[in-house]
């Protein structure tokens, strides 16, 4: 019985991943280190920050309490960037995917044949890339809200300080 049984040799299956998609999940990899280093640079203002407000109140030299513009609207535009990230990321998600089914659809009309399991596996390759995509996008709107939601006490008691 086992010798009747087909054998599958996956070195058999040499199935490439297109350009655009590797490319794609590189842009992934260095939008997920983008987002821990922008989240380690807001910890440490968030830290430093707690620290100075610490000292200022026992009576120290403040350190960020006494001039809040710079450092508090550079964690602002760090917290925007990861907003604009997470827009970008989406969109180039949905260019990708959308070239990518294109050029699928495009290959089963010109052959004027349709195989269901080359079909699903590559529709499942490019869905799999744009769920990735848009897991990433919601890290990064999550962290985006967040650290907005931390920056809004933040800026008004400096605001009513001023």
């Amino acid at each position: 019985m086992q010798a009747d049984s087909v054998q599958w040799e996956l070195r058999s299956i040499n199935h490439v991943m297109p350009w655009e998609l590797r490319v794609l999940n590189f842009y992934f990899l260095l939008v997920l280190i983008f987002l821990l280093v922008r989240s380690a640079q807001l910890g440490w203002f968030f830290l430093r920050y707690r620290r100075s407000r610490a000292d200022h109140q026992v009576g120290q030299v403040p350190g960020i309490v006494s001039a809040p513009g710079n450092e508090l609207a550079l964690a602002s535009a760090r917290g925007n960037s990861l907003k604009r990230a997470a827009v970008l990321t989406f969109l180039l998600s949905i260019a990708v995917s959308a070239e990518q089914l294109v050029k699928i659809m495009h290959f089963v009309v010109v052959n004027k044949m349709f195989y269901p399991a080359i079909f699903a596996g590559s529709c499942s390759e490019v869905l799999i890339s744009f769920s990735v995509g848009a897991a990433i996008c919601t890290v990064l709107y999550a962290a985006f809200w967040l650290f907005e939601g931390r920056l809004r006490p933040v800026t008004s008691r400096l605001e009513a300080k001023t």
